[in-house]
């Protein structure tokens, strides 16, 4: 069965060629081909003088609008957009040694606009039939969207960070329910008396609830079960003793998840510092049941 490359070498017009036709090609140059369109990895060859293009099925996408005319023409030709970004590249595999890029941005203009995309290559040599060096092959690939979805899982880390770091001991947790693991940051683990080891490897739940005031600790059972029960929400306002003795207002916003069968394997979420406010409240309270609020 013949590919898409194999009927574009057929159809193409090598009357102007430098190579002649495919026959009188070298017979390093047809055993090279023959293993690229066999590969169904993106490659790309680029062999003589000039670089002349050839390539597999796999990489007419990366071609774009070029895969009609790209084939028999001269590199730099073909690639002049990304050529001062490549060279480098193909110097170094032209001089014998291969090479390779992770990661490298590219506007390859596929559809020709600009536009953003990321690549992984190695590039290396290859001779012809008196073992000199006549050109560089190179396999790609696209890394676009893994580059995007670090940059926004990065972005959202820093955010987070920004969060921790804006307020008063602020953090967040992920309770493995099935495994009775919960997981959190380090801030959060010494709020609650833990020790720092403890926001990575992780622990059964009931050792965050040794700091909650015994007071508040049964209510916030009774809501932690009833948000596991309905696969819901979770809110809770509470009391956490420190070791020095004082005690310490937080607020637990949390959210069941639930698996195909409808019962609850995780439950993640954020606890905030509300020491502060809780005060506030509790001071405006006390005041509003003496009679001392003056309105003016």
């Amino acid at each position: 069965m013949f590919s898409l490359t194999d009927l574009q070498i057929a159809e193409h017009d090598w009357s102007d060629c430098p190579l002649g036709t495919p026959p009188e090609w070298p017979h390093a140059l047809r055993s090279i081909m023959a293993m690229m369109l066999a590969c169904p990895s993106p490659m790309f060859l680029g062999w003589g003088p000039d670089l002349l293009c050839f390539y597999n099925d796999a990489y007419h996408p990366i071609l774009g609008y070029r895969v009609d005319t790209a084939l028999g023409r001269p590199f730099r030709e073909v690639w002049s957009e990304v050529w001062e970004d490549v060279e480098p590249m193909v110097s170094r595999a032209l001089s014998g040694k291969g090479c390779t890029a992770s990661d490298m941005l590219l506007d390859l203009r596929r559809n020709g606009v600009p536009e953003e995309s990321w690549w992984t290559f190695s590039y290396s040599p290859v001779f012809d039939d008196a073992g000199k060096v006549a050109g560089f092959l190179a396999v790609t690939r696209e890394t676009t969207a893994q580059v995007l979805a670090a940059r926004a899982s990065n972005e959202a880390e820093r955010r987070r960070e920004l969060a921790l770091s804006a307020g008063n001991s602020i953090g967040m947790w992920d309770w493995d329910v099935a495994a009775d693991r919960v997981t959190s940051t380090s801030r959060l683990a010494s709020l609650y008396g833990l020790h720092p080891d403890c926001a990575s490897d992780g622990v059964p739940f009931a050792e965050f609830l040794k700091q909650v005031h015994p007071h508040d600790r049964a209510r916030l059972q009774s809501e932690v079960a009833a948000a596991i029960e309905a696969c819901g929400s979770f809110q809770c306002n509470y009391r956490l003793l420190q070791a020095d003795g004082s005690v310490r207002w937080v607020s637990a916003q949390g959210r069941a998840i639930a698996d195909a069968t409808g019962r609850c394997v995780r439950f993640p979420g954020v606890t905030h510092d509300i020491t502060d406010l809780m005060g506030a409240e509790l001071a405006l309270e006390a005041a509003r049941e003496q009679g001392g609020i003056v309105v003016e």
